[in-house]
């Protein structure tokens, strides 16, 4: 079974994410939807409810077949990786920035682990504008949500 593992603090889940998690869907039999847990960063929305929102967000793409695993981290990615036996991490790219940021990213974690690979999948255009922080800011001014990301979570995010 070829598995993987997309990982971010998903504060929160937005449609570019649940993108790149269908499509990742379509190259590995698992994926795993890493909610990284970092103590430096604060975020809008806490651990528990970031993994119960991704679990939301993408059951509708989990099949018999095809399994999505959402979990909360706090360590290294790559422990996650060799605890698990997921050789990949697919990342998405949106921009020059993010490949840059990724593309380091990628060869940290080679230092560290050889046996993971790191794959790029660039994000759809039409949602290229689309990243947690600016919903964050959506929310932080009571705007709507909708279109930036999945239906299942817009009521979930109204109350915050």
């Amino acid at each position: 079974m070829k598995k993987c593992v997309f990982a971010g603090t998903f504060d929160p889940i937005t449609l570019g994410h649940t993108d790149i998690i269908k499509r990742a869907l379509s190259l590995f039999d698992e994926v795993h939807v890493l909610v990284a847990v970092n103590p430096d960063k604060k975020c809008l929305i806490d651990a528990s409810e970031r993994v119960n929102m991704a679990k939301t967000a993408t059951a509708k793409y989990s099949t018999e077949d095809k399994r999505i695993v959402c979990v909360a981290w706090e360590r290294p990615l790559f422990e996650y990786c060799l605890k698990e036996g997921v050789y990949h991490i697919v990342k998405g790219v949106r921009n020059t920035v993010d490949f840059e940021y990724e593309k380091t990213l990628a060869l940290q974690t080679k230092a560290l682990c050889p046996s993971v690979e790191t794959v790029l999948l660039y994000s759809d255009p039409s949602l290229d504008h689309i990243s947690s922080s600016y919903v964050r800011g959506l929310i932080r001014y009571g705007m709507d949500v909708k279109g930036a990301v999945p239906e299942e979570i817009e009521e979930l995010l109204l109350k915050k």
